[in-house]
């Protein structure tokens, strides 16, 4: 191992000239503040590196004190005049700040971009002292508009060279010649013409050891701008021959769209620039159109992509090794992800590995931010934080409805989108989860761990020159310029400014965040671009610099003072800034790591300098660094409050062995049967918002359910799958356990309304029944015709016919479960109202029908206590209480999970008994199980998630408000929630979208503003009187644990709240003895301001056998399942003992997977009374300590799992079958036994 060289040229450069730096200080004649005086780094040589004993910081909580310019000696102002303004709106996307040991004393130093004027460039003296050496630099730019700047050494002679991007002018390039003194390479980054440039990232893409340059482009000047007095469809668009396009003079700036029946038209962007280094300090322009981007399916781009770059970062992200390039666009060019291929191209992300974006994106950046060894990253946008901004930018550009099934599309929303790795190359978006998707107007975003406590921070730069979103200003505007009171061209100064305070969010380590701004320093009101990092004071913490408009810059003082590990890489030639490398810090609080970029902030680069965290451990600590190259160093003897230089060049390191075949993956947990099954589900669309229009989400794509049920009599179970209005149900038989479609007339005729629960039973004398619900909620008239409805087949003597069409009035039919309620042995039916159409969220009416003769029919006064049940979406009967009666267990949306219990056939409500009263949600499916091996049923309910906007808005249970104000048979809607800054409760929407509904809000609240401050009983007026309200305590999925007379409420694992979820599935998966949880997740169908539920992709969950489940990633179970999923339900398909699944979705296919891997089971087939041989209600154990497993027909999320059991425990000796009588059997189980009869026996034992 060699010792570290000082007399190596460029490490030496590093050195801190103190001496110097204080003379310089005196002679200016400057008073040094001792917290702030620079510290004199003592280095020591380690092996193959050096490292200096950092100063002990001032105490101090983390945060940031701003430095006056008075001490700091900055007074940098970057600014536009207002007919700069005027001619070009572009501009006010700002300027950006470089941040970079250019002068070599071994302080970082800052140059601030400048659009009206010269840019500037100061050197640090130490001390958080800066000095203008603009003049002598050669670097001041005064004839241009300067947006982005960043320092790398671009020729590998170890000093920092500079880029510099502008608007509508040539972007630079400056050699660093030594001694702060810099020489431009005249047309180095030479371009056909001037564009709109913005951002810089560095990195090598080539893997030729060189680096190479990309620039975002936005546009040098908008249309708005140079035809200020034609922005408007009739001279943009012209039809000619009965066809719309651009019209002549417009075509290089425009494009047109055709979505379903929308003609939308869009202003096009620039293409970005791509500078690749032929590695002797010359570069070549590679056009992005060139083959040098391909995209997701493979193939090369040839058009140019005319987006509106803001931002670009190049980083890896998939964890190969390899640079990718991340592009946030403006406006609908969506964002562009580019993995590196290895092989000098790019290919666009898969469109299933990221599902949504934000719709003008700003910036990103990206980190491990649950300290999992994977890359998550975090794109910021322009939504508010507060109720009042929220209401009054009310979106300037309506998202575009999305076609029903969509599954590989990538809508853009508004707000900021943050995106968790799954370890698949497939990030899940959470930023409600994590309480981010609001933070102003947002420029600039960078990761810092500011606590050092192991996890990055979240810093934001925010505001804007005018807020063009403002409604009220634009309301203003329009009408001034239909009178002609102004001129189109200078509608930009009409709008207010859009002054705020930046914003940070504290990480709780957890994947969640809390707003800390205020407390962390950000206490001004501004308008912040540009944004950077730097250990300006050599203290090891990194200090922030800003560059902001129509004010000075700011520098933050970093004052944490917690203990740290500084670190900092030389590379070898011509990388000398380890472009690339990844740090890896071991042995502290987590295990924490960083990328060294170059560049990749918004406008602006920072100084490569990298800080880790060692808690409150003296260590030692250990750093690795794979460099550039593959190689890896290792420095082990880490102490803390220490910097650490790492030399590529004189530091030990070790080939890192890349297989020369990717190692294979385990084969998944269960195999995917879809394309055999090749089902598709048909979804008509249907227009839910033409009766309410402030509906929150769409009712009318519920389903489908789905059911496993040997219909055909050959011992296996066969396959139902429900169809939308329009399609037909399809029935697959099963045959040795391959599933194959076959006609079932009339089960299979053409629905004429959704079909919801499915359920199917064995009867009497051995007839099979079959129940399907049909919806009227999209029935074109209201009246008998059109009325909900139960269908009931009968399957006797080989052949099925309808036997009944039982008529559910009042509602929209549901869900459906079947048992004996009556407890007469014959099996009833419950039929769950999910909603009276146009009239959601008024409680609507529930019924059960009596099993007579084989027959159903409505039993009036037990359907009497269901008649205001509410909106019932999952049901379950299943003995809860061990008496071995059924209860009724209902999932309501907008309610409490309802239990009921029956006294000879008499609904007996049991929920504030069960202690569940209270807890209303959003509820959708419901399954019961033992998931505790007690011997007590559990419940599990899916609810809509916490990955949602309720979790971070309000302070208290979000609410509707509900009547019938028209008096025209709908009912009007206003949602509600507590707004916690103003601790009032205020409406959700907008004041347009509420006047849709009800046309008067208008004239209560003449303007957005007026509205904005109101809380909801002042907006609505008197008339709130008369509204019904509901809540939602709580949006999660719930496993309720059953405690013998009540139950204990528990969320399911955070993984399972990222997601909306329907369908729960208990069945033991992995053939343990413990019942797992599968979930059915997703759900799209929102009004259009809320981004669709798409963080999911089903989810296994692994129970203990006490209550505790444990989430396995979908590339393990082999369960990646994208779309809208709703009904679900098991089965032992293939006769293997181990339990498979089939999973629906919304619009789209019908998935089926088959269990692999699972320890086989035995199945347990009943055989009960003559009125129920299947024994439908019976609870079954695998012996006295197994999981107690109920048999039910209509379960989870209206669907049916078999009811033939299938049970594990290898250690069992008996099966114990509590019946729905009250009796128990105990049976032996044969050595060796795959299946066991098990015989109800009239005299019980």
């Amino acid at each position: 191992m060699r010792s570290y060289d000082p007399s190596n040229p460029i490490t030496l450069r590093r050195l801190p000239v103190w001496i110097g730096g204080a003379a310089l200080l005196l002679a200016a004649g400057c008073d040094t503040t001792p917290a702030l005086e620079a510290p004199a780094l003592d280095w020591q040589s380690g092996e193959g590196y050096r490292w200096a004993e950092l100063a002990p910081p001032p105490a101090g909580d983390p945060g940031f004190e701003l430095l006056p310019a008075s001490h700091t000696g900055i007074d940098f102002r970057n600014a536009l005049t207002e007919e700069q303004i005027v001619e070009n709106r572009n501009l006010l996307n700002g300027s950006g700040v470089a941040v970079g040991d250019v002068t070599g004393n071994g302080f970082p130093d800052l140059y601030f971009a400048r659009l009206d004027g010269p840019n500037v460039l100061y050197e640090n003296l130490g001390g958080y002292r800066f000095r203008d050496i603009t003049a002598e630099s050669g670097v001041a730019l005064p004839e241009q508009f300067s947006t982005g700047a960043t320092f790398a050494d671009l020729n590998g002679n170890g000093r920092l060279d500079l880029v510099v991007s502008s608007n509508d002018a040539p972007n630079r390039l400056f050699w660093n010649r030594g001694d702060a003194r810099f020489e431009e390479a005249e047309g180095a980054l030479a371009t056909d013409r001037n564009y709109g440039s913005t951002s810089i990232a560095v990195a090598d893409l080539t893997g030729n050891g060189a680096l190479d340059l990309y620039i975002a482009n936005y546009k040098a000047r908008s249309v708005r701008d140079i035809f200020p007095y034609e922005d408007q469809f009739r001279f943009i668009v012209e039809q000619v021959q009965g066809e719309y396009r651009i019209a002549e003079k417009f075509r290089d700036h425009y494009k047109l769209d055709r979505r379903d029946d929308y003609l939308l038209w869009f202003e096009t962007g620039e293409p970005d620039l791509l500078f690749l280094n032929r590695g002797d300090g010359t570069f070549e322009q590679v056009p992005l159109d060139s083959g040098i981007l391909h995209d997701a399916d493979g193939e090369p781009i040839l058009e140019p992509l005319l987006d509106w770059g803001l931002h670009v970062k190049i980083q890896d992200i998939t964890g190969d090794g390899r640079p990718d390039i991340y592009v946030a666009n403006d406006f609908e060019s969506p964002d562009r992800i580019w993995l590196n291929q290895g092989d000098g191209t790019f290919r666009a992300l898969d469109p299933l590995a990221m599902r949504k974006s934000s719709l003008s994106s700003m910036a990103v950046d990206f980190s491990d931010l649950n300290r999992n060894g994977l890359t998550d990253f975090f794109v910021v946008e322009m939504l508010s934080r507060r109720h009042e901004y929220r209401i009054r930018q009310m979106g300037t550009m309506a998202p575009s409805p999305q076609p029903i099934g969509a599954i590989t599309n990538r809508p853009q929303y508004m707000g900021n989108t943050l995106f968790m790795n799954r370890g698949d190359r497939s990030w899940a978006e959470v930023s409600e989860y994590a309480g981010v998707r609001r933070s102003e107007w947002s420029w600039s975003v960078l990761f810092l761990d500011m606590t050092l406590d192991g996890f990055e921070d979240a810093l934001i730069a925010t505001g804007h020159f005018y807020d063009v979103q403002d409604s009220d200003a634009n309301n203003v505007l329009r009408a001034r310029l239909a009178s002609g009171q102004l001129d189109a061209a200078r509608s930009m100064l009409v709008y207010p400014a859009l002054r705020v305070r930046n914003v940070a969010f504290r990480n709780r380590g957890d994947f969640t965040f809390e707003e800390v701004g205020a407390e962390w320093g950000f206490t001004e009101e501004d308008v912040s671009h540009g944004m950077a990092l730097g250990d300006l004071n050599l203290s090891g913490t990194p200090d922030l610099v800003i560059n902001r408009i129509g004010e000075p810059a700011r520098i933050f003082r970093n004052r944490t003072d917690r203990p740290r590990v500084a670190v900092r890489l030389v590379g070898a030639s011509p990388n000398t800034g380890a472009v690339g490398a990844k740090i890896r810090f071991l042995g502290g609080p987590v295990e924490q790591s960083k990328e060294v970029v170059a560049g990749g902030t918004y406008l602006s680069g920072s100084a490569p300098h990298y800080v880790f965290a060692p808690g409150d451990e003296d260590g030692p600590f250990t750093l690795e660094v794979r460099w550039p190259d593959g190689t890896v160093s290792r420095v082990a003897d880490v102490r803390p409050n220490r910097i650490y230089e790492l030399d590529q060049a004189t530091l030990a390191a070790e080939p890192v062995e890349t297989p020369s075949v990717e190692p294979e993956a385990p084969a998944p947990w269960f195999e995917d049967r879809t394309a055999a099954l090749d089902h598709e589900h048909i979804e008509t669309p249907f227009d839910d918002f033409a009766r309410q229009p402030l509906l929150p989400w769409r009712l009318s794509q519920d389903g489908p359910g789905v059911a496993w049920f040997d219909w055909t009599g050959n011992g296996r179970d066969d396959l139902f799958v429900g169809s939308g209005r329009g399609g037909s149900l399809a029935f697959y038989e099963n045959r040795n356990g391959s599933l194959v479609r076959t006609p079932l007339p009339p089960v299979t005729d053409e629905a004429p309304l959704d079909q919801t629960g499915i359920v199917a039973f064995r009867g009497e004398d051995g007839q099979r029944h079959l129940l399907i619900g049909l919806s009227s909620y999209e029935a074109d008239e209201v009246g008998p015709a059109s009325e909900s409805r139960v269908l009931h087949y009968i399957r006797d003597g080989g052949q099925t016919r309808l036997a009944q069409m039982l008529l559910v009035p009042g509602t929209a039919v549901g869900p459906l479960a079947v048992a004996d309620y009556t407890g007469d042995g014959r099996l009833d039916l419950f039929v769950g109202g999910r909603v009276t159409p146009g009239r959601y969220p008024e409680p609507t009416p529930s019924y059960l029908f009596r099993n007579v003769g084989g027959e159903f029919e409505r039993d009036p006064e037990a359907s009497q206590a269901l008649a205001d049940v509410g909106l019932v979406t999952g049901a379950v009967f299943a003995d809860l209480d061990g008496d071995g009666r059924p209860e009724l267990a209902l999932a309501i949306d907008w309610g409490p999970v309802r239990i009921f219990s029956f006294d000879e056939g008499r609904p007996i409500e049991r929920t504030a008994e069960f202690g569940l009263a209270e807890l209303t949600g959003w509820w959708r499916g419901i399954a019961a199980g033992d998931l505790t091996r007690d011997g007590r049923l559990d419940l599990v309910v899916t609810n809509h998630g916490e990955n949602f906007r309720t979790r971070n808005l309000s302070d208290g249970p979000p609410r509707m408000y509900f009547a019938d104000i028209s008096e025209n048979g709908f009912l009007e809607l206003v949602e509600a929630y507590r707004d916690p800054d103003l601790q009032i409760e205020v409406p959700r929407r907008g004041p347009s979208i509420l006047a849709a509904s009800m046309p008067y809000i208008m004239n209560r609240n003449r303007t957005y503003a007026e509205f904005a401050s109101r809380d909801v009983s002042t907006v609505v007026g008197p008339t709130l009187e008369r509204f019904e309200r509901v809540e939602a305590a709580t949006t999660a999925h719930h496993l309720l644990v059953n405690r013998g007379g009540h139950f204990e409420p528990r969320p399911l694992p955070v993984e399972a709240q990222l997601a909306p979820a329907f369908a729960p599935v208990l069945g033991d998966f992995d053939g343990d003895g413990h019942l797992d949880l599968f979930l059915s997740q997703n759900f799209f169908a929102y009004e259009l301001e809320t981004p669709r539920g798409d963080a999911g992709r089903s989810l296994l969950l692994l129970g203990d056998g006490q209550g505790g489940l444990t989430p396995v990633p979908g590339q393990e179970s082999g369960l990646l399942v994208w779309g809208e999923q709703r009904g679900a339900a098991a089965a032992d398909v293939t006769g293997d003992g181990r339990l498979d699944l089939v999973v629906s979705q919304n619009g789209t296919a019908t998935r089926h997977f088959v269990n692999r891997t699972a320890e086989p089971g035995i199945r347990i087939r009943l055989v009960g009374p003559p009125e129920n041989p299947d024994g439908i209600g019976a609870t079954v154990l695998l012996g006295r300590d197994g999981s107690a497993v109920p048999v039910t027909a209509g379960s989870g999320y209206w669907s049916q799992s078999s009811v033939t059991p299938l049970l594990t425990g290898p250690e069992s000796t008996e099966v114990i079958v509590r019946w729905p009588d009250g009796s128990e059997t105990r049976t032996p189980i044969p050595a060796g036994a795959r299946e066991l009869r098990v015989e109800w026996s009239a005299t019980g034992g």
